[in-house]
């Protein structure tokens, strides 16, 4: 006698909260799904400035709801893209699919990006529900940072080939999104800002680094996330 198969649930998502996508390689953003034929998808940017609130409000790599989508798509952001993705399914599998980011944006922008996937049934009611959500910047630069006595030194590399990267933009930017301070990387890929500037409190909190280049890379890190103790 031979047992059915349970069918498992369908279901969308993506793999890891992991956000930098490099700008060389074609690399797609992997969509799992199980037992779903396409998805629809929507792509929102967050300009440079309105990240700030994103990690205050700790919703920066948080999985969204319609809400968010909305607050963001209206007010922070805006969509630039929309689109359906064809899904080879294979019954109660789990099949990962590549989002093709590089045919969607030629060319990026500074500031962030969501994707965002929502079964192709979703109708406008259901647009409140929590949506799979990844976030991502697409950019050749890797940032590093350590904090001493000395105060913070952060170093620009290219993800393509680990050189630094001299005469980088970057900014240490307050809770308030107001500029800290601002210089450029030197010839060793070297930023740096005095102590003085991360004892702020308040809205004079140092929350972020941004880094900006003129042919459109942009990259940040979040300084209010842990580090790593090499003590």
């Amino acid at each position: 006698v031979s047992i059915p198969a349970a069918v498992r649930d369908p279901s969308l998502g993506f793999d890891s909260n992991t956000y930098v996508l490099p700008r060389t390689g074609g690399q797609g953003v992997p969509l799992v799904s199980v037992n779903y034929e396409s998805a629809k998808l929507e792509l929102l940017r967050i300009n440079g400035r309105n990240l700030i609130r994103q990690i205050t409000d700790g919703r920066f790599l948080r999985v969204l709801d319609g809400y968010d989508r909305n607050d963001i798509a209206n007010n922070l952001g805006e969509t630039v893209w929309k689109g359906v993705v064809e899904i080879e399914s294979k019954p109660n599998q789990r099949v990962v699919t590549a989002v093709p980011i590089y045919q969607i944006l030629p060319s990026t922008q500074p500031g962030v990006y969501l994707l965002l996937a929502a079964p192709p049934e979703q109708t406008q009611a259901d647009d409140w529900a929590q949506q799979a959500t990844q976030w991502l910047i697409v950019t050749d630069m890797g940032m590093t940072s350590m904090s001493g006595a000395d105060g913070l030194n952060l170093f620009v590399r290219s993800l393509q080939d680990g050189e630094a990267l001299r005469k980088v933009e970057v900014n240490l930017i307050a809770r308030n999104n107001g500029i800290l301070a601002s210089t450029e990387t030197d010839r060793d890929g070297l930023a740096h800002f005095d102590s003085g500037l991360l004892r702020g409190e308040g809205g004079r909190e140092a929350v972020a680094v941004v880094a900006s280049r003129k042919d459109g890379y942009f990259a940040f890190l979040d300084l209010t996330q842990a580090a790593f103790d090499l003590s």
